[in-house]
């Protein structure tokens, strides 16, 4: 069985209070290779897209919980499982911007 590491976003001294967790929240997937700063932003994207959860190294086919911001390294995965995906470059961009639509996103689409 895949082990997925689960990073729960409640540690108030560390990354400040988020919202409890909501049913109707969005699923999000960042996709980028190692060494791309997903996991070194990864807080900061699940601020901005409103996730409560972050899943490092999602496998692309679990199902994800509402409200995760799933990490990953392929764009090979089952897009019905998620809400809305953006490359790291995308998402890094957004974050920059603080804007809420990629400028390009990365060249595929659901």
């Amino acid at each position: 069985m895949l082990k997925i590491e689960f990073s729960l976003l409640n540690n108030a001294q560390q990354n400040g209070p988020l919202p409890p967790h909501n049913p109707a929240l969005k699923t999000i997937a960042v996709i980028g290779g190692a060494g791309s700063g997903k996991s070194l932003n990864s807080h900061a994207f699940a601020e901005y897209f409103g996730c409560n959860l972050i899943i490092e190294s999602w496998d692309g086919e679990t199902p994800l919980p509402p409200g995760s911001l799933a990490l990953m390294n392929s764009h090979s995965f089952d897009k019905s499982l998620v809400t809305d995906y953006y490359d790291i470059a995308d998402a890094l961009l957004m974050l920059q911007n603080n804007t809420s639509s990629p400028a390009n996103k990365a060249n595929f689409s659901k």
